[in-house]
């Protein structure tokens, strides 16, 4: 699948679709468990009448007789249910994307609406698990745009931005929550992504693992992705220049001797070279002498 769009010197581009592989540091972040009592179930089967009554309701609610008021009122009652996930947890914060990758947010002419001058890209991402199951499920990369509704929580931003929405299996947060538990510091978190992404067709053609690359998608729209790797920063250790009265057991090598000649072996050696110079000399004149 692709997309063409016009580019500034007036050619097009095309960008094709693909699974692009995207790492996230998960910069600062609140681990969150739910506990949910009722929630909307949509798979209520109707009785007998509940569609009239919808229908009479969504065109016509006000010229509803009382009792057919009741009676759709009872039909919205009985949507409630107890809630499947009664304990969940949810992973939310502000990510950068790392690894030289960066996702390009354009306009492309589609859908019969004309190209615009949007274009931005961005690194950081506001990251969003959420475990409901035992299962995992392919999530949404979203372009978060000026369109759409703003919250006021500490991992929302006034300014566009990309959403990342994905639901995982329990354990996996539930891992992250025993990691957490006792430690003062939080440890660093990384997340492996798989994204439905676009790329221009010559950098996709030029590009190699090690280089910079710029993924797009079009402006107020989604991808879909997937996480295949939750990694927890456990440890860490880095090497250090070892001093040498901090580590008896490291034997420095011996130096090596080295001795001046004297001033008569240097004379012997300048007057064996000029004996050397002047044989040479002499056996190329009687060469020449000779022809």
């Amino acid at each position: 699948m692709g997309i063409r769009r016009e580019g500034g010197d007036g050619r097009p581009l095309f960008y094709h679709r693909d699974w692009r592989f995207l790492e996230i540091d998960v910069e600062a972040y609140d681990l969150l468990r739910v506990f949910s009592s009722l929630s909307e179930a949509r798979d209520v089967a109707d009785a007998p009448g509940d569609a009239e009554l919808r229908a009479k309701a969504s065109t016509g609610y006000a010229s509803m007789t009382p009792e057919e008021k009741a009676s759709f009122e009872q039909i919205q009652v009985r949507e409630v249910a107890k809630s499947n996930v009664p304990d969940a947890r949810r992973l939310v914060g502000w990510g950068r994307i790392v690894g030289d990758r960066s996702v390009r947010v354009f306009s492309a002419a589609r859908d019969g609406k004309p190209q615009t001058d949007y274009d931005r890209t961005f690194d950081r991402v506001r990251v969003g698990l959420r475990s409901i199951g035992q299962e995992d499920y392919v999530g949404v990369l979203m372009h978060w745009d000026r369109d759409m509704p703003r919250g006021d929580g500490p991992f929302e931003s006034a300014d566009d931005h990309l959403v990342l929405d994905v639901v995982v299996r329990s354990s996996l947060l539930e891992g992250l929550a025993a990691e957490l538990a006792g430690r003062t510091t939080p440890p660093a978190l990384r997340l492996h992504l798989m994204a439905l992404l676009y790329q221009d067709e010559v950098e996709e053609a030029l590009a190699r693992p090690e280089h910079d690359q710029t993924y797009a998608m079009l402006e107020g729209g989604s991808a879909r992705v997937y996480v295949s790797n939750l990694t927890v920063g456990i440890s860490s250790r880095r090497a250090e220049a070892v001093r040498e009265e901090e580590s008896e057991w490291v034997e420095a090598p011996a130096p090596v001797a080295t001795v001046a000649p004297d001033g008569g072996d240097i004379g012997r050696r300048i007057r064996g070279l000029a004996i050397a110079v002047w044989g040479l000399a002499a056996a190329v004149v009687i060469a020449a002498v000779l022809r």
